[in-house]
């Protein structure tokens, strides 16, 4: 078995361009016409050219990378006598979508969870591509399965603030951190499969013309809304985030009220993860990063207190409209990605202070 490296023809739209997205990875197997990489400039395709079927050794490069021509794109071990260098053929392709969703967290009880991208769409999409895409029965142990997850890492953030009494932030980032390195030791870097054709209607499909993410995020909406405000429960959650030691004086449990917070907090992520991954429909272990932080800014510009006790859900979602929107407004614009996250951060300070005068006006 000989090794065929495949690098960037000498041909003038393959030069000194950023690469979009990498379409292959070790151990796939590839035949003729594979595609390898999407560039920046006019969107061309890298394809395997005839000589070089065979199985992807080495992947050398990756989104935001640099190329020109005769840099090397991979490696790949074949069987054929071919030479020792690899010529890469070019082919008009479509980039890839890049689809951006905010998140609201809920935070009345006082504790922001860190942990809900690893919770939610990374582990979901690790999940959701474990089973038989074709099978319109996989969905169900697909969703099963999430859902478990979801609670078993509320529940470990749960117990590690109630009954260890580890700050919330240290307790959430550390299960974030080591649900990341769980995922891809069980992955290897790289989740093969397919999303399951349910999970995909629910991402991407429409009922009388209205998206179904919206329809089921609406009715998300609407239920926890009403839990909060008219149930026992949704009291004592507000209650316990404004003032725990009241609330333990009157005789409520704060220990099970945070405790159930945190599962629920882990299992709508899970929920969100599910529908992300259905309206991307592509696996990677990466779908949903950052959006614990957005998340946490989208809540606190709806209103949402940063110690607990004050917040709505309609609040929540309003501050994630304008979030999303403001990131939207960043790229018609024109200006850099890199440009959201400096908008990010302007948000989070301008947010936190609105907030900390609003506390020393009451």
């Amino acid at each position: 078995m000989s090794r065929l490296d495949l690098v960037v023809p000498d041909i003038g739209n393959a030069h000194d361009v950023d690469v979009v997205d990498v379409l292959i990875k070790p151990g796939d197997v590839v035949e003729v016409d594979t595609p390898l990489v999407t560039l920046e400039t006019d969107k061309a395709s890298m394809d395997v050219p005839s000589t070089s079927a065979g199985t992807v050794a080495e992947v050398l490069l990756k989104r935001g990378d640099k190329v020109s021509a005769g840099s090397v794109i991979a490696r790949v071990e074949t069987n054929s006598q071919a030479p020792a260098k690899g010529v890469a053929s070019t082919d008009k392709g479509q980039g890839p979508v890049d689809a951006s969703q905010g998140a609201a967290g809920g935070q009345s009880q006082g504790a922001a969870d860190k942990s809900q991208a690893s919770a939610g769409p990374g582990a979901d999409a690790t999940f959701a591509a474990s089973f038989d895409a074709d099978n319109p029965w996989s969905v169900i142990p697909a969703v099963l399965l999430s859902l478990l997850m979801a609670v078993v890492v509320g529940s470990i953030n749960g117990f590690l603030v109630t009954r260890r009494k580890v700050s919330p932030f240290l307790a959430t980032l550390g299960v974030m951190i080591m649900l990341q390195g769980l995922r891809f030791a069980w992955t290897k870097g790289a989740p093969l499969g397919l999303v399951t054709k349910f999970i995909r209607l629910v991402g991407t499909g429409t009922f009388h013309g209205v998206p179904i993410n919206f329809v089921f995020l609406i009715v998300l909406a609407l239920i926890v809304g009403f839990v909060l405000r008219r149930t026992t429960f949704g009291r004592r959650v507000y209650m316990v985030g404004g003032n725990p030691r009241a609330a333990e004086l009157v005789g409520i449990n704060v220990d099970r009220v945070i405790f159930s917070c945190y599962v629920l907090s882990s299992v709508f992520a899970a929920i969100g993860g599910l529908v992300l991954v259905g309206y991307v429909n592509a696996v990677d272990n990466w779908v949903g990063r950052g959006y614990e932080l957005d998340s946490i800014v989208a809540a606190v510009m709806g209103g949402v207190a940063l110690g607990g006790g004050r917040g709505t859900v309609l609040g929540a979602l309003i501050g994630a409209l304008v979030l999303t929107e403001l990131f939207n407004i960043v790229l018609l614009l024109g200006l850099p990605v890199q440009v959201q996250l400096i908008v990010k951060g302007v948000v989070i300070l301008i947010a936190v202070a609105v907030y900390l005068i609003a506390q020393k006006t009451r």
